[in-house]
């Protein structure tokens, strides 16, 4: 089901209206936002549910799974499409940036080094994506 039929079925079970659903979010980009958040939390729960119920090799078989695999491919083609010049190798490339600058943002406990590296690393990536093979 794409991301409007959703938002469609979800207008529909609140009893909202259209426009009545969107005036909860200051922008498209909010709502956004809000859902890609919404699914990464519930992600995050099926995650925790699975280690509960069958420990570290649970959680180990359903965090490396073909279809998260899969789920990775598509986002790097994804930014690959939105490149000015499409290119899977750059594309790779700015992922691999966006995961690491995420994981050494959340590995440190100062709040103002954290938005450092986050800064950095947004820096980087908007370079990268600016680069012509």
């Amino acid at each position: 089901m794409g991301f409007f039929a959703i938002l469609a079925r979800f207008e529909g079970d609140a009893g909202l209206t259209h426009g009545g659903f969107y005036s909860h979010f200051a922008s498209k980009e909010a709502l956004i936002e809000e859902v890609v958040e919404a699914g990464m939390e519930e992600t995050f729960e099926r995650v925790v549910e699975s280690a509960r119920e069958g420990g570290i090799e649970a959680f180990i078989r359903f965090y490396l799974r073909p279809s998260r695999r899969e789920q990775l491919r598509r986002i790097v083609s994804h930014i690959a499409s939105l490149l000015p010049t499409p290119n899977v190798e750059v594309a790779q490339a700015i992922f691999a940036m966006l995961v690491g600058t995420l994981q050494l943002a959340g590995a440190v406990s100062d709040p103002a080094l954290s938005d450092q590296l986050l800064k950095a690393g947004q820096d980087a990536a908007l370079l990268l994506a600016k680069y012509k093979s």
